[in-house]
């Protein structure tokens, strides 16, 4: 985070406030071969976990004011080259023939919640010796939403605030829940404000 607005105090063109771009971010399936092994990057053992891992990312460090994340999974083939992925590591999004995987449908319902959303920020917080991870912004048309998410199970009524005023939880694809479910590595939006 200080790292974000140590680049955000520096001038730009003209003396303006440079947009924050991140690229070549994102998650790799596991049961891909892939060079980001060799490099310790962190794989995703399943499908649902990259379509958490891309929320977490995305939303993290949009709630820190990065303007555009750049999907580095999402990536297509050289011309001529047959395939619809340049190499299997970039297959988190789309598969090999095309078809969605879960985190695309993760990726959709981040922008439709997220897009027009202003960053509030985004922290770490230690509640019961869980970190709990929250990225918070202001939508024009929803409301304030946070999107949370934690590092093991806790009941989001034990984070101080977190639930004031809420009046509409989503799932990790945007899906309506009943109620704020226990906080884990699927983040849920917390959308609270205007309805």
């Amino acid at each position: 985070a200080q790292s974000l607005a140590d680049w955000r105090a520096r001038p730009g063109p003209g003396g303006a406030t440079p947009e924050l771009w991140m690229g070549e971010g994102g998650m790799w399936l596991d049961r891909a071969p892939s060079r980001l092994r060799l490099l310790g990057v962190p794989a995703c053992g399943s499908d649902l976990a990259a379509a958490q891992a891309l929320v977490r990312i995305a939303a993290g460090f949009k709630g820190l004011g990065v303007a555009r994340h750049f999907h580095y999974a999402l990536a297509t083939s050289p011309a001529g080259s047959g395939n619809v992925l340049w190499r299997s590591e970039c297959n988190s999004l789309v598969d090999f023939d095309g078809s969605a995987r879960p985190a695309a449908a993760a990726h959709a319902a981040l922008v439709w919640l997220l897009d027009e959303a202003a960053p509030v920020g985004a922290e770490a917080l230690l509640v019961e010796g869980v970190q709990i991870c929250l990225a918070r912004f202001d939508h024009p048309a929803h409301g304030r939403i946070t999107v949370a998410w934690s590092r093991a199970g806790i009941d989001p009524a034990r984070v101080p605030g977190l639930l004031d005023q809420v009046r509409e939880v989503r799932d990790l694809f945007g899906n309506p829940l009943p109620a704020a479910p226990r906080l884990s590595a699927a983040p849920v939006y917390l959308i609270a404000g205007k309805g």
